[in-house]
């Protein structure tokens, strides 16, 4: 079985198995949140997600391209799913992902509905469905990885198959004007961290890797919150804080 079959297939009986519910409070097992469900798929698998730095939604995407995934969102019709595969990986960098196994279907880790026991009370906390558009800020597709994905015997996969990009955008000295990825994570962590201002759809800042004036804004609220320099720039100091009051 390659890799992108071993995650469908691990998704797919795992949404089938009610001894596996939702959880945000108790989440890499037996039960998870929607993040979790879906590294815990690729871990499985053999693609070290979590070494790559991949714990929640607003990690997910950077960790996934330095370990042999591509964005492919322009191949997709969001709206429909036309051009989904099995294996790709919706993502909506604030808010919630799930793992498409084919056939228009994929397989959600959304809620607990209300029961927080151990398990799937419901049979439709972790479940399989139609495919929906969230919205989804990006599709994921694996490719594959130069160095191998599988680890062998007890060992774990090793970190050399992980570029040192990935490395490099845990702590960025970001200000106004700067883009990218790096940008992306901030901007997902401040949203995700309820920091929201207005002006935008939802009452949410974009997620589009673009620190422009709104995405300075959001990071003098939140540095007035955390009691630090309120001068725009997200430093040591405003990660360091970003990432204290992570969940």
């Amino acid at each position: 079985m390659g890799v992108i079959e071993s995650a469908v297939d691990w998704a797919i009986r795992t949404a089938n198995d009610n001894s596996h519910g939702y959880s945000q409070a108790s989440r890499w097992g037996p039960d998870y949140d929607c993040s979790s469900f879906v590294i815990q798929a690729w871990e499985q698998a053999g693609v070290p997600l979590r070494e790559a730095g991949a714990s929640y939604t607003g990690n997910m995407r950077a960790a996934m391209i330095a370990c042999g995934f591509v964005d492919v969102t322009t191949q997709i019709g969001l709206g429909s799913g036309y051009g989904l595969q099995p294996g790709d990986v919706p993502l909506n960098y604030a808010a919630h992902t799930c793992i498409c196994i084919g056939g228009g279907k994929v397989a959600n880790c959304r809620t607990d509905e209300g029961h927080p026991q151990a398990g799937d009370q419901s049979g439709s906390e972790i479940r399989i469905q139609n495919y929906w558009n969230f919205p989804w800020n990006c599709i994921l597709r694996y490719k594959g990885q130069a160095g191998p994905t599988e680890p062998s015997g007890d060992s774990k996969p090793s970190t050399s198959t992980v570029p040192e990009v990935d490395h490099s955008l845990k702590l960025p000295m970001l200000r106004k004007g700067s883009k990218g990825d790096a940008v992306m994570l901030l901007q997902a962590a401040l949203v995700q961290r309820s920091f929201n201002i207005g002006g935008v759809a939802n009452n949410q800042l974009a997620v589009d890797g673009d620190f422009g004036p709104q995405t300075q804004a959001m990071v003098i609220r939140f540095q007035d919150w955390a009691d630090i320099e309120k001068d725009g720039i997200a430093g040591p100091d405003t990660w360091g804080k970003l990432l204290e009051v992570r969940t």
